[in-house]
């Protein structure tokens, strides 16, 4: 669309008359008989009926028409095709009124036809719109009231309501005659090459071809299912088109519909379960959180963002079963651990004199580096049996600290995105078990969970992700589970302990929030447009997709991602105790050696294919590291 040759026509002319449909407003449609789908959807969600509504109204329309053509019309009304319905007076009254307001919750603007329709008012221009369409007055003056046009039009004309239509020319010589002026005075805009271009220049008038240009790249694949359609055409209507709104875009168009499907999901599972707590773990709880109040306001008082994680349970658990056993359990699983970080895991200051004299003892230094086979050896138990002693005051201090915490929490327990393999969920289970003996019950909420985490609670959770999906699609988010993670961040460091604070009772103190700081802008932007896509989709018949189609999106969004996507959020930077780094890095020395090493470094390289992406951009490359996983997995026997 070229914008300013279209603005010089708009200058020279007097009236300027604008199309309706695909070109002011779009529908979040594919065909605008799919909107048929959509009434047949909402009559069996909203009053449970079973109907093949989307095929009866076709058939009406058709058998109207040719009525109309035999009467000499050339159109027909929304109340026409009603009559040829096989339904009884109310139900017809009832349905029809569901179109109408369906037509109005489909119609997304056109922005940059919007801004010429602005441009004309701001020049003085005579505004009329002129559609070919069967639905009434009312309808459309709402359409163009949200689309907030309607004061700016001088008249609107419908082929309808006047028996003509483009399409054979006879509406174009209705409104020359109409405001007693010449076709040349008009210049009028539409999408439709035949009725909008060639039938105007035919009748006398300027005409300008709106040609749809909707190209914008998304991460939702083309579907039958009207619900998906729907979501996917509402994104492509919607969103920024600026290039360098990157950011915005992912969050409007993935982050958003996820957090979405997810919380609607959640809500159902609240009303089937009936948990007195809606607990939202920390850290991707954060946005959850506040998504699901955006929808649900009425569940405040229940929801809670639970900030406890493996490091706030490592040491009541602890308090309850020191074991060297235990405590191999409730470190992460690496093949070696430094001196620095096993202190770090029970918190342990190592600059102490007590601590000194005790590497000492046993022969080691800060620097030394243990085996994870070394934990069970004599001396490093003789070892960690002396520091326990050491820090068992701490420990029983924590241990305390978090039964005061959970005291506010009572009944049953909804942990929300609990942790893939289950681990506070089952951590908390043991505790209540072995001695915090609160009337307290605890069920997990999951996007996906392993079967190792299932068989931990028992299962007792929820899954979204469940066993019915693409296994190959679930085994990609669990390995890159870290990206979308990050997305869903709260900015704040990760939770390491407990401690008393006088005016605000326990509180959880978190890691320095100084090496993430720079995600802040990125996830900000992120957030802005996951937040403006359930607010405006909320207004445009919320339809809840199935969870396949949403894994099906994150899994292209993960494996196959656009170039910018991926140069972004490959630059979050990911905080760990064994270091910071970000998701995928962009590597200057293409040394094939430099780059395996990277590549296969989890710690550097945790998003395998965002650093495929900005390091090569190459779809063959992609593609053969995709068969490589699939490969690998069925050779694992995980798929």
């Amino acid at each position: 669309m070229n914008i300013e040759k279209i603005k010089k026509y708009i200058i020279g002319a007097e009236v300027i008359s604008f199309d309706m449909y695909d070109t002011l407003i779009h529908r979040t449609v594919k065909q605008p008989e799919r909107v048929f789908d959509l009434i047949e959807k909402m009559c069996i969600e909203l009053w449970n009926i079973e109907t093949s509504f989307a095929k009866k109204r076709k058939v009406a329309e058709q058998v109207a028409r040719r009525k109309a053509a035999k009467e000499g019309k050339e159109d027909v009304t929304l109340k026409d095709i009603y009559e040829e319905l096989p339904y009884d007076i109310a139900m017809k009254k009832r349905i029809m009124a569901m179109e109408n307001q369906i037509e109005i919750d489909v119609c997304c603007k056109d922005f940059e036809c919007i801004s010429l329709l602005h441009f004309c008012a701001a020049y003085s221009k005579k505004i009329i719109i002129t559609t070919d369409i069967y639905l009434p007055r009312d309808t459309i003056y709402k359409i163009l009231k949200n689309a907030g046009v309607l004061d700016l039009c001088s008249k609107v004309y419908i082929s309808s309501e006047i028996g003509m239509t483009k399409g054979s020319g006879n509406l174009y010589r209705y409104i020359t005659a109409d405001l007693n002026v010449t076709g040349k005075q008009i210049v009028h805009l539409g999408d439709n090459y035949e009725s909008d271009y060639t039938m105007a220049l035919q009748n006398g008038l300027q005409a300008v071809w709106i040609r749809d240009q909707c190209t914008k790249s998304i991460y939702f694949s083309d579907s039958k299912k009207i619900e998906e359609e729907h979501l996917r055409y509402f994104i492509l209507r919607n969103g920024e088109k600026d290039e360098n709104a990157t950011e915005y875009n992912l969050g409007f168009g993935l982050i958003g519909p996820l957090c979405y499907s997810f919380c609607r999901w959640l809500h159902n599972e609240c009303l089937k379960h009936q948990f007195d707590c809606l607990a939202f773990v920390a850290r991707e709880g954060w946005l959850l959180k506040h998504i699901y109040l955006s929808l649900y306001p009425e569940d405040k008082d229940k929801c809670r963002y639970f900030k406890l994680n493996k490091n706030t349970l490592r040491l009541p658990l602890l308090y309850v079963d020191g074991s060297i056993n235990s405590f191999k359990k409730l470190i992460p699983d690496r093949n070696s651990y430094t001196m620095k970080q096993i202190f770090h895991y029970i918190l342990v200051d190592p600059d102490s004199s007590q601590i000194r004299e005790l590497l000492k003892k046993y022969g080691y230094i800060i620097e030394s580096n243990i085996l994870r086979t070394e934990l069970e050896s004599k001396n490093f138990c003789e070892f960690y049996t002396d520091l326990y002693n050491i820090q068992k005051p701490i420990i029983e201090e924590q241990y305390m600290l978090l039964k005061e915490y959970m005291s506010e929490y009572v009944g049953k327990i909804a942990l929300i995105n609990n942790s893939i393999e289950a681990n506070v969920q089952s951590y908390l289970e043991s505790l209540e078990k072995k001695d915090l003996c609160s009337k307290r019950s605890f069920w997990g909420i999951h996007f996906i969970i392993t079967p190792k985490g299932m068989k931990k609670i028992q299962n007792r959770c929820s899954v979204y992700f469940d066993e019915s999906l693409s296994q190959f699609s679930k085994r990609v988010f669990y390995r890159n589970c870290v990206v979308i993670e990050h997305l869903l961040f709260e900015n704040n460091g990760t939770a390491l302990f407990l401690r008393k604070n006088q005016e605000k009772g326990v509180e959880v103190i978190c890691d320095t929030f100084i090496e993430e700081k720079p995600n802040v802008i990125l996830l900000d932007k992120i957030r802005k447009g996951a937040f403006d896509f359930i607010t405006d989709y909320s207004k445009h018949i919320p339809l809840v997709p199935l969870p396949g189609y949403i894994l099906h999106a994150l899994e292209k969004f993960i494996l196959k991602p656009r170039y910018f996507d991926a140069v972004r959020i490959a630059a979050i930077v990911d905080r760990e105790y064994t270091g910071t780094y970000s998701l995928a890095t962009k590597i200057s020395n293409k040394n094939i050696m430099c780059i395996y090493k990277t590549f296969i470094n989890n710690d550097i390289t945790k998003w395998k294919s965002g650093f495929l992406k900005i390091n090569f951009n190459n779809g063959l490359i992609i593609q053969l590291y995709i068969i490589y996983l699939r490969i690998e997995m069925i050779k694992r026997k995980l798929v």
